[in-house]
């Protein structure tokens, strides 16, 4: 433990040296490995692309597209200008290159990239960034120095050009085109250059030591020209002046390269290093013999196509070996995992078993044809014991018959006009707030404005599971729009949320829509303190959930009229986090939109006691929405674990409730009152969910499985019923957990 915590203990001095120069140690990293693999890569090494102040290389006059940056880089008139004169401004240019840390640094935190301790990253920033104006001379010279001498891969002429599509890992055999520069200083400057003047031995070995690099320099030396590699060290002031030169000239052409032809030209005679512990023909030796075994690894490997059983399948179910099937397909989808645009909970949910009909009912048929050109999917074999269940086979049938029928296409509800009533009632609201005077004006403006809050979520939830439109970039506007900027809640949040909950419908430790503790608990199941798979923490049954749970049928509706308020948390906490967020940056920025235009319109009432009623009235009359989502699931059947293979329709019907209402109510419900046929096709726009009642309806009854619907007030006592049922047993502190197979069966079942 000692050891452990001195670790943490100078892991956390090393990550906080940049943050107290307001840069970011993620920043930093993501960047410096960056430069690591591809040293020199024009078109992967952030280092050499500084256009439009900097080019190193003509390569980059013709635009090539940046693999860390992921955008191309523009060689245009403002660049040409820029690049003409760069041999000038060079070392002003140094002078101020912390403000462009600081500007990648705060990009990289609003950004959507894996960021290791994102929060506390932005805190130490944002903390510290007005008190580094005295950071601003740090030099950032002799790392530029050592970049620019060394030749990009498309700029020599005496190798090939770079090729802008590939990948070229750091081996000894392309330190041709990595080579960089090392300042022969004597050691008593070392502290000056803090081990950069020995880039090339940095690069080689990036976990060495900097008090080992000086040491290690003849070897490497000596490597370079066994295998006759260029190993050129310069002097400061001559490579600052190679440098200038370079940039001067303003193209990437370079000369044939003259390295020196012996050590003793660079003042290191080829003596006995007995100083070394190992042998250096011995240690090439190692180097040769292991290269030779993985060329034959590799030649000898063969695309074999295997069959796997079920079981086989199914021991394939972790984040780092991930399989699927589907239609009896097995794939590697370890590496699709983390860019799946679904997220990566949906499969590691359905991880190492047939995941036929879940993909039909999230993807449209064409989805199909990208498995096979999907680089991130690895086809490995066959499912030996694929079968498709009788129900499962008319499930599929539906969703062919509605595909060719274009139910699919067929929105059934106008967006525009939606958007254009949300828009006249919002004004409305701000109008009279800022005319009237009327106290009971104003709280029937914040009636409205929950009412608004319930339909602009119905129309997130729409652009959530089908484009509204027939853009993307419009869909995802109307996302933006409907969510972050009307209500507060983002809608990277909501996916990533709603996604977990369709796949896993009523799973116990799966199904974020039923893990409330310590204030609700809909199962006697959750009080054995289960793991959320979601939260990916324990849901700890202690003395202040048997507390609250006891009352939790009393406390139901008081609850759910403030509920938005953990919805806003959950929103800051994600978008904050390290989890992948499609769009954070803009999701921050909506989110920002509600809490200037919220708090703004709130501060316009002339009192503070209206002020706080008209925020608790808005949020009430919304709760009506999250009693809406409770009534759909919460009396029906739960289970643990994730839903299993050929039991697809089974767990969507069984874990969902039909709320019953006449067409003329369908605006107040928002489509959820069709929650089974919306679980079944989550694709199928709410205009069409009222059409498939009655298919869904005959189905069930003729594969014998129930069809769950019930009236708006049977709901909420059926809801309240199994509120009540685990309070009571909640207050049982003798027995906390149910012995007797009468009450497992009576919990099983709602």
């Amino acid at each position: 433990m000692t050891g452990l915590a001195s670790r943490v203990k100078w892991s956390a001095l090393g990550s906080s040296v940049p943050q107290s120069a307001a840069i970011s140690v993620g920043w930093w990293r993501r960047n410096h490995n960056a430069d690591r693999v591809p040293c020199n890569g024009l078109d992967f090494d952030p280092d050499v692309q500084n256009i439009p102040l900097f080019a190193v290389s003509a390569e980059i006059f013709r635009g090539l597209t940046s693999s860390c940056y992921e955008r191309k880089m523009a060689f245009d008139a403002v660049a040409r200008a820029l690049v003409s004169y760069q041999h000038r401004p060079f070392y002003p240019v140094m002078c101020v290159a912390p403000i462009y840390l600081f500007s990648q640094s705060l990009l990289l935190l609003c950004s959507n990239k894996r960021v290791p301790g994102r929060y506390l990253e932005v805190r130490s920033s944002l903390l510290r960034i007005f008190r580094s104006i005295r950071h601003l001379l740090v030099g950032a010279r002799p790392v530029c120095a050592g970049e620019f001498l060394g030749d990009g891969d498309s700029a020599s002429t005496t190798s090939p050009p770079a090729s802008t599509s590939g990948h070229r890992g750091p081996t000894i055999g392309s330190r041709r085109r990595q080579w960089d520069a090392r300042h022969l200083l004597r050691p008593w400057m070392d502290w000056f250059h803090g081990g950069l003047q020995f880039q090339v031995e940095h690069h080689l070995f990036p976990r060495l030591p900097r008090g080992q690099l000086r040491r290690i320099a003849p070897f490497v030396c000596e490597l370079c020209l066994k295998h006759g590699l260029p190993y050129r060290p310069q002097l400061l002031l001559l490579g600052g002046q190679r440098a200038h030169h370079r940039h001067s000239a303003g193209r990437g052409a370079a000369g044939p390269r003259q390295g020196p032809t012996s050590a003793e030209e660079l003042g290191m005679p080829g003596c006995q290093y007995s100083w070394m512990r190992f042998n250096r023909s011995s240690w090439l030796e190692v180097i040769e013999s292991m290269n030779a075994i993985a060329r034959e690894r590799m030649e000898g490997e063969q695309k074999q196509t295997r069959s796997f059983s079920s079981e086989e399948l199914q021991a394939h179910n972790k984040p780092t070996d991930l399989w699927i099937s589907i239609h009896g397909k097995i794939y590697d989808a370890t590496a699709w995992a983390p860019v799946h645009p679904g997220g990566d909970l949906p499969l590691l949910t359905l991880a190492g078993q047939d995941i036929t009909d879940a993909f039909i009912a999230y993807h449209p048929g064409s989805t199909l044809a990208l498995l096979a050109n999907n680089p991130y999917l690895r086809f490995v074999g066959h499912l030996s014991d694929y079968r498709v269940s009788d129900v499962s086979k008319d499930y599929r049938r539906l969703v062919a018959e509605f595909s060719r029928l274009g139910l699919f296409d067929k929105k059934g509800h106008g967006t525009a006009i939606s958007l254009s009533a949300i828009a006249v009632v919002f004004a409305a609201v701000i109008y009279c707030i800022l005319r009237s005077q009327s106290v009971w004006a104003h709280l029937g403006c914040a009636a409205v404005m929950g009412f608004l809050w319930m339909q602009s979520g119905f129309l997130g939830h729409d652009s959530g599971h089908y484009e509204v439109t027939g853009s993307k970039r419009t869909n995802r506007a109307i996302q933006v729009l409907s969510g972050n900027c009307l209500t507060g809640l983002s809608i990277g949040w909501w996916n990533r949320n709603h996604n977990v909950h369709h796949v896993a419908c009523n799973s116990l430790d799966i199904d974020p829509d039923l893990q409330h503790i310590p204030v609700f608990a809909v199962s006697v199941e959750i009080f054995r303190s289960l793991t959320s798979f979601y939260y990916e923490r324990e849901m700890t049954f202690d003395a202040v959930a048997r507390a609250l749970v006891s009352y939790q049928h009393w406390t139901f509706y008081p609850v759910m009229c403030v509920a938005r308020i953990n919805l806003f948390a959950q929103t800051l906490l994600l978008l904050f986090s390290n989890k992948r967020v499609p769009g954070r940056f803009l999701e921050i920025l909506g989110v920002a939109v509600f809490w200037i235009w919220f708090p703004l319109l709130v501060s316009c009432l002339p009192s503070w006691w209206e002020r706080g009623l008209f925020v608790l009235v808005s949020f009430a009359v919304a709760g009506i929405q999250h009693v809406q989502f409770c009534l759909n699931h919460w009396s029906t059947d739960t289970y643990l674990g994730p839903p299993q293979a050929n039991d697809w329709f089974q767990t969507q019907t069984m874990g969902t409730l039909d709320i019953s209402c006449p067409p003329w109510m369908d605006w107040f419900h928002g489509g959820l009152q069709f929650q089974v046929e919306h679980h079944l096709f989550p694709r199928l726009p709410r205009g069409q969910l009222r059409r498939m009642v009655p298919i869904v309806r005959e189905l069930c009854l003729k594969h014998g499985l129930p069809y769950n619907s019930f009236s708006f007030w049977e709901a909420n006592v059926r809801t309240i019923a199994t509120l009540k049922a685990a309070a009571m047993l909640a207050r049982d502190k003798a027995q906390p957990l149910p012995k007797n197979m009468v009450w497992e069966a009576l919990n099983t079942h709602g």
